[in-house]
Formats: structure tokens, sequence, C-alpha cells
């Protein structure tokens, strides 16, 4: 382990060094992606939009109220 200027300039080095190894791994998956042909076999599926609930629904309005309208203990 080294102390002083030396160290603070090796962990700078250490720190470029991975910011270059993720940089080359992010470029090296999109090439992988972009060269991966799309699978066929697999069939896209439309997911169906959310409709409204029926009109003839029974609904209840439910209203909960603090059993206290104040705090306790500061009123």
């Amino acid at each position: 382990m080294q102390f002083g200027r030396k160290s603070e300039k090796l962990e700078r080095q250490i720190e470029q060094l991975q910011l270059r190894l993720e940089a080359t791994e992010m470029i090296h998956a999109e090439k992988v992606a972009a060269l991966a042909p799309p699978p066929e076999n697999v069939e896209r599926v439309a997911r169906p939009a959310h409709q409204p609930l029926p009109a003839d629904l029974r609904r209840e309005v439910q209203t909960i109220l603090p059993k206290e309208e104040a705090c306790q203990d500061c009123g």
C-alpha cells in the first residue's frame, strides 16, 4: 500500500480503468443485441387496455374517521 500522491494517482487510474471497462462492456452488449435477430417463434401478445368498471356494479363508499380529532400528547 502506498501513501501520498502516488496512492492518489493509482486510485484515479483504477477509477479510469473501471469506467473504460464499463463503457467497453456497454458497447459490446449493444453490438451483440444489434446482431441477434429477434426470435421468430415468439408471438407478440397485445395487452388489453384497461376498461372502466360496469355501470351496474354495486358501489359502496366508506369513510373512515380517526378515533380522536387531536393528538393526545400535544393536543
